[in-house]
């Protein structure tokens, strides 16, 4: 996404926890900037909006992060709730919040980035859907509020892309999945790129409040 972002010629701040990683990340992309920011620390979100509006303010938010680490019913426990829900779901209203403040005059889009796995049940993945299925609601919820101001909210539903998302999975789940996929294979990271920065653009102004998949017809 910022790879192609940045050749459309948008300015674009990275941010994530690693330092380490967002620096590597740099040195390959040229203009990118970047900011360490864990998204579940929300006493750190505030500063960081607050230098986005001494930056210039923000046009656009793409919800990235997420977590995922399957697991049968009956082993979760409370701090696996915790953690998905942290970082799937209940980060998104302290970053959407303080997006929606500086999209306000202007207007914008925010982007949340889902599964569609939040539709789409599978073994071992009640707490990630659950998680994923919340940020589709607030999606929706968000796009009706903020109309009136501008700014468009909508949802990104990925099937099985081609990341490191995919390999807490096991072989043989894998080998399943891709059984499942009319097309036969995984996405890449760069077709989930061109729906953002579709959404992202102003050829997308009169879409909001939609959950847009795109996984290779698993879904169906």
């Amino acid at each position: 996404m910022a790879e192609l972002m940045l050749r459309e010629g948008a300015r674009v701040i990275a941010v994530a926890r690693s330092k380490d990683k967002l620096e590597q990340l740099a040195k390959c992309l040229d203009r990118l900037e970047t900011y360490p920011l864990d998204i579940t620390q929300t006493q750190d979100i505030k500063p960081f909006f607050a230098w986005l509006q001494k930056q210039g303010g923000l046009d656009v938010l793409i919800n990235n992060a997420g977590m995922m680490e399957p697991k049968g019913f009956g082993f979760i426990k409370g701090e696996d709730l915790q953690q998905s829900f942290t970082t799937n779901l209940f980060s998104l209203f302290p970053l959407c919040q303080f997006a929606a403040r500086l999209m306000s005059k202007k207007g914008g889009s925010i982007i949340n980035v889902s599964s569609v796995l939040a539709q789409k049940a599978t073994l071992g993945q009640a707490v990630y859907s659950a998680s994923k299925a919340g940020g589709e609601a607030l999606t929706k919820n968000l796009a009706l509020e903020l109309a009136g101001q501008k700014v468009r909210v909508n949802a990104i539903a990925p099937g099985s892309i081609d990341t490191s998302l995919l390999d807490n999975l096991s072989e043989q789940a894998l080998a399943q999945t891709l059984a499942e996929i009319p097309m036969q294979r995984l996405g890449l990271p760069q077709e989930v790129a061109q729906l953002a920065l579709f959404l992202a653009s102003d050829e997308s102004q009169y879409i909001t409040g939609q959950v847009i998949t795109i996984d290779g017809g698993w879904s169906l």
